[in-house]
Parts: structure tokens; sequence; C-alpha cells
């Protein structure tokens, strides 16, 4: 009975212990802002979140180097332009909400809305994302007003972020 008992307690620590491990991600998500899982149905939510607005969806990782500049660059035109809708999409497999608003904090975008990829099945988001994309990053988005886009893959150009600005302004 009394190993019983010890199993048990033992198993509730170890309950207690991911739950608060858990929760402590989350709390550092809240503090740099909500990050919000990237499930099928996402995109439309945040299309129809935006109706007759323009607005950049950044697909990123931590891992890759291009999107590291990509970050650099949309934080320093956010300085000139504050009033630049960014959404921004990590695509890593099996991300920690944690790590991921660390690592935005760190590029002063966390005051951005923020998604994570958190299916298991990420082919079947990017493929809801754009059909034609096969997870290259980064992959930016450019949508008009009309919600009209262009996909860029690779490092975004200034030139093509102030075209788009310009277009944008005009609408």
């Amino acid at each position: 009975m009394k190993n019983l008992q010890s199993k048990w307690l033992l198993l509730c620590c170890r309950v207690a212990i991911a739950v608060i491990g858990s929760s402590a991600s989350l709390v550092i998500a809240g503090q740099v802002g909500k990050l919000n899982p990237f499930v099928s149905g996402s995109l439309q939510q945040i299309t129809d979140a935006r109706a007759g607005r323009p607005f950049l969806l950044v697909m990123w990782s931590p891992e890759c180097a291009s999107c590291r500049k990509e970050l650099e660059m949309l934080a320093a035109i956010r300085q000139k332009e504050p009033g630049i809708d960014i959404v921004m999409v990590a695509t890593d497999e099996e991300a920690n909400p944690g790590d991921l608003g660390r690592f935005l904090v760190e590029n002063r975008l966390d005051d951005l809305e923020s998604w994570y990829f958190s299916e298991a099945n990420s082919k079947k988001l990017r493929f809801e994302v754009d059909s034609t994309w096969y997870g290259e990053i980064p992959r930016t988005y450019l949508y008009a007003a009309d919600h009209q886009r262009v996909g860029i893959s690779g490092l975004l150009k200034p030139e093509q972020l102030d075209a788009w600005l310009t277009l944008t302004s005009a609408e």
C-alpha cells in the first residue's frame, strides 16, 4: 500500500511539474504578446480580421538566417511606418511559444500579432496558406486592401516593401 502511495505521489509531482513548465511558457508568451496557435482555418481568421485593409503576412523561423535579416528590416521599417500591419507566423513544426516570444522581443517585434504552426501536418498548413508554397522561408505575402496578394520567397528587398507601401497608401 505504501509503495502504491509513493508511486501515486511521484506521478502527481511529475504532472505538477509538467503543468507548471507549460504554464511558464504561456506566462512568458503572455508577457511578450499573445502567440496564437496556427491551425487549419487560421489564415481565414487573419484575413477576415483585416477586411478591406492591407497587411503583410510573414512566414519565418528563428533558425533561418535570412529570416533574421528580414525581421531586422521589418523592425526598422516599423520605426518609420508605425501603422504598418504585420502578422508573423512561425513555421517550425514543434515550436515553443515561450522561445518564439523571447525571439520576437529580442527583435523588437513582440507587439505584432504572432502565430505559430501548431498542427503536426505542416504541409497541410502550408498548402492552406498557398498551394504553390513548398515551405521555403522567409516567405512574405504582401496583401492589398482587396486582399489580392503577392508572395515573395527569400529575403524581402527594401524596394519591394517600399513599392507595396506606396501602392497601399494610395488605396
